[in-house]
């Protein structure tokens, strides 16, 4: 069971980086997903923000014996040729929320803290002079007018001078990213929290290698096997039987350990790449398990990072997956953040966090514009598409937002409404249906991704208590206030038409007629060209109302049935009730425009969005 109070990193902020000048990047409470096209930097994402935690490895351990802990040098190494030389103070922060009550904390010097800055600098080493000599001759220029190399240049001159030719000299060796002292902590060793990294990308398929040891592993086949069985079973839609979990251990690359399964017609060394890499990250998972086992009380959550999610998963497998690791990060109270370029998944992704909006679920995308590296975050699918395939959208067709609305009256008003806000940029398909709020209601519950990416406006007089019982009875995930604040609309937000504190009607035909009845004979709408032509006065209204030249029906079926028979004048009459109730209708169409442009930035941002302005200014203009 999730614990809401488990530490979490909110977000790490980068002043300068490498490419990543001052730039933050939000983290989500369980699943974050880093993409972008290769070389922009989305490995040293995951670098950087393992580098903050890690547990002492005489006391903990994962269940296939390594430590806790995600080093930087582990993921991405420091460029002589080209990383910065000379020392730097607060190069990036990481923040967290729920700090732990420093428990498991052996020194004072050591506990935790809300904001964690890193300092990033060159550690030397003496070494002998022929080699200093060679790397600096491979060194761009202009490393070499930093202070650091100048100084190393300097005392290769004088040793030249003194004829020493043992001389060693100090020269800048290891890239450190090292956590600073702060006014609440008085240390430079990382925060005692459990990261672990896992690079899929560079894993290496145990069918492919030479020089295999194979080992049995008593401890997860005891106490995970039916862990990893019930996995298998999701992930892969797989219903063949895993009997045992092997430790294989490969001699002729640089990543010894990995993890095998056992079934009834293959063992370890017959495990595809897909396997091999998903039995990495289940064994990752059943480590934070066991982890948490271990540590009960003293227990604070985690990290996951883990590179090219995607790597060697089929499309389906890849839903999958993001759908069991986001249960497994509320089980185990860690955050997850892989690095992927799968359009698939990325696409099932940004379809999953559009459904909960509740910041558990995070995309960040980086890509170059020149030297400078701009951070996106959740965009929409279909602009990550063109960006990542690098397509262009001058060929693609202009979407039209659907708008559902109860009847053909309620797309009238609505057109009258978009005209005297001179709102004809926006693109709308006005659905000519006939149904009423209960029934569209169901219809959009049916189908959330389809129906967030059109506008459902309801008439007036269904209020928010019935609205809100209604989507209750199908778990929507839409949500219906009327008197929601326009800073508040969302992608899961229903529309509601505007009501006039004026007029008692609740209803399009009876607001109108309220409206026209309370009109003075000298009014001037009866004094409009348009009307005057029509011979229309107070009397022609009078004359033909709906309660006297109608019989049939009760009051408001005659109200409708006059307005149906009198749209061309009301048409006229129009602009005139929305310039008097500017107010009411200031507050509706800025709901609109927003709404619209959520969509659009969501689902097709080839669309311009649209820009609000209040009726007044629209008439200034």
């Amino acid at each position: 069971m999730e614990h809401e109070d488990m530490m979490k990193i909110d977000l790490i902020h980068i002043n300068n980086f490498r490419g990543f000048k001052n730039v933050t990047i939000h983290i989500g409470s369980k699943l974050t997903c880093i993409s972008g096209r290769n070389g922009v930097g989305k490995s040293q994402i995951l670098a950087l923000l393992g580098n903050c935690g890690e547990l002492p490895a005489k006391r903990y351990k994962t269940l296939q014996n390594k430590q806790f802990r995600a080093d930087w040098g582990q993921i991405v190494q420091g460029d002589l040729n080209y990383d910065l030389l000379s020392p730097q103070k607060n190069a990036l922060n990481i923040s967290f929320s729920h700090l732990p009550d420093n428990k498991i904390v052996v020194k004072e010097v050591d506990k935790y803290t809300q904001n964690l800055s890193f300092r990033v600098f060159w550690q030397s080493e003496e070494i002998p002079e022929n080699e200093a000599k060679n790397k600096l001759n491979s060194m761009p220029e202009k490393q070499k007018e930093t202070k650091t190399i100048r100084n190393v240049i300097n005392k290769i001159e004088k040793n030249k001078n003194a004829h020493d030719s043992t001389a060693k000299i100090k020269f800048p060796n290891r890239f450190r990213i090292v956590p600073e002292k702060n006014a609440e902590r008085k240390s430079e060793a990382k925060l005692v929290w459990p990261t672990y990294y896992l690079g899929l990308s560079r894993l290496y398929p145990i069918g492919e290698s030479t020089k295999v040891k194979v080992e049995k592993n008593n401890k997860l086949n005891n106490e995970y096997l039916d862990f990893f069985k019930d996995a298998y079973s999701y992930i892969f839609s797989s219903q063949e039987e895993i009997i045992g979990l092997d430790n294989t251990k490969i001699a002729d690359i640089r990543r010894k350990n990995g993890l095998g399964i056992e079934s009834t017609y293959y063992g370890a060394l017959g495990n595809s790449s897909g396997q091999d890499n998903l039995n990495q990250i289940l064994s990752c998972l059943a480590s934070f398990k066991n982890l948490k086992k271990e540590m009960k009380d003293k227990y604070c959550g985690g990290l996951l990072l883990i590179d090219e999610l995607d790597a060697t998963l089929h499309p389906s497998a890849q839903n999958n997956l993001i759908d069991f690791l986001y249960k497994q990060a509320g089980d185990l109270d860690i955050q997850i953040v892989f690095t992927t370029h799968s359009l698939n998944l990325i696409n099932h992704f940004t379809d999953l966090n559009k459904k909960r909006n509740d910041k558990s679920y995070q995309l960040c995308y980086l890509r170059k514009l020149g030297d400078t590296l701009e951070i996106t975050e959740n965009p929409s699918f279909t602009w990550i598409n063109k960006e990542l395939t690098l397509s262009s959208a001058s060929n693609l067709p202009r979407h039209k937002i659907a708008i559902f609305t109860e009847d053909k009256t309620a797309n009238w008003f609505l057109q009258q409404i978009i005209d005297e806000y001179n709102l004809s940029s926006m693109s709308i398909n006005y659905l000519d249906i006939s149904a009423g709020w209960h029934e569209l209601i169901k219809l959009v519950s049916s189908d959330f991704d389809y129906f967030s990416n059109s506008i459902l406006i309801l008439d007036p007089d269904v209020s928010k208590e019935d609205g809100k019982k209604e989507l209750d009875k199908y778990d929507s995930l839409f949500t219906y206030s009327p008197n929601e604040n326009v800073n508040d609309i969302s992608l899961t937000s229903i529309l509601s038409f505007p009501t006039f504190p004026d007029i008692e009607s609740s209803y399009f035909e009876g607001i109108i007629w309220e409206y026209f009845n309370s009109l003075q004979p000298d009014d001037n709408f009866y004094l409009l060209p348009e009307v005057k032509k029509l011979a229309f006065s107070q009397y022609t209204l009078i004359n033909n109302s709906p309660f006297k030249k109608y019989s049939e029906g009760n009051d408001q079926s005659k109200i409708k049935a006059w307005f149906k028979d009198n749209r061309s004048t009301i048409k006229l009459l129009m602009p005139q009730f929305i310039r008097q109730h500017n107010r009411e209708f200031d507050t509706f169409v800025a709901k609109l425009v927003k709404k619209y442009n959520l969509i659009i930035d969501s689902s097709y941002p080839q669309e311009k969005n649209v820009t609000f302005q209040k009726l007044k200014d629209v008439i200034n203009n």
